[in-house]
């Protein structure tokens, strides 16, 4: 059984100085393994998202068995760092095209 090790998101407060992790929202720790926090970035309240383990990590030996700890993605310099959503992400309209898109190419590919 594969036990990957990752920094916890609520640890995660990279670049310093300007990322402080009020609250994470999801925390997955399988396939995918991606994590989602409110976050206070320059002193804004901002949406952040992350992968707690990159897809070259996944099947790399050491990190599978939990002896190295997974980056994830995105990541600076081999720091963990958050993706910032920008603010005027319209989320109901945007994601609800996007996902009629997505679902518009998979039903053709098929």
């Amino acid at each position: 059984m594969s036990t990957y090790s990752y920094k916890n998101p609520k640890f995660i407060n990279s670049p310093k100085g300007l990322v402080e992790v009020v609250e994470v929202i999801y925390d997955g720790q399988t396939d995918p393994a991606y994590s989602l926090a409110v976050i206070k970035w320059e002193g804004d309240y901002k949406l952040g998202i992350r992968w707690n383990i990159a897809y070259s990590e996944w099947g790399d030996y050491r990190k599978e068995n939990g002896q190295d700890e997974c980056i994830g993605n995105p990541q600076s310099r081999g720091i963990p760092t958050w993706f910032v959503l920008p603010d005027d992400i319209d989320f109901n309209e945007k994601f609800s095209l996007a996902m009629q898109k997505l679902e518009e190419l998979r039903t053709n590919k098929k």
